[in-house]
């Protein structure tokens, strides 16, 4: 992107935008949209259902945190894509200048949809993409990727964890179950 001139400022890419520009960098199979961009029904079986309940967004799939409570997946509402592989990417181009891209390695079909354990997070920054948890990040390793700690986003910032422990997938698939 930046050989290309492509901006890597997030404040340029207003809500549900960065996708786009992201997706022309990888090999894509299925764009799946955003949240707003049609009827969930005519969603690829690849893709997440975005609907409205009652007029509240629901997504079709639910992951858990880290501690095995429910993850606040309206994060993954601005841009899917899929990769050839099946990876998901989901991507959160927040109001606050921030940008956030999400990995289901297996897909968000294949168990066990856990973030920390098959789902990391990645937030563009300083025209980089960094481990969630690194320095300067939005979330901390200390209270985001701590199995003892209960929040709504609890496992969000192993990626950097994940990126810096060679031991880090062996204790997860040991201990968080």
């Amino acid at each position: 992107m930046e050989s290309d001139d492509v901006s890597l400022d997030p404040a340029t890419y207003p809500r549900a935008t960065y996708y786009k520009t992201f997706s022309q960098y990888v090999k894509v199979a299925v764009d799946c949209g955003t949240w707003s961009s049609g009827d969930a029904k005519n969603k690829p079986p690849v893709c997440f259902n975005f609907k409205y309940v009652d007029n509240n967004l629901t997504i079709g799939a639910t992951y858990k945190t880290l501690d095995g409570g429910g993850f606040d997946d309206r994060i993954f509402d601005d841009g899917q894509l899929v990769l050839m592989d099946g990876t998901n990417l989901m991507f959160e181009n927040q109001t606050a200048n921030r940008i956030f891209v999400s990995v289901d390695l297996n897909g968000f079909k294949n168990p066990p949809n856990r973030v920390g354990y098959d789902l990391f997070t990645f937030q563009f920054l300083d025209g980089e993409l960094r481990t969630m948890g690194s320095k300067g990040t939005a979330y901390s390793v200390e209270t985001y990727c701590n199995p003892n700690v209960r929040n709504q986003y609890n496992g969000i910032a192993c990626a950097h964890k994940a990126k810096n422990d060679t031991e880090y997938f062996k204790w997860v698939v040991k201990n968080i179950k």
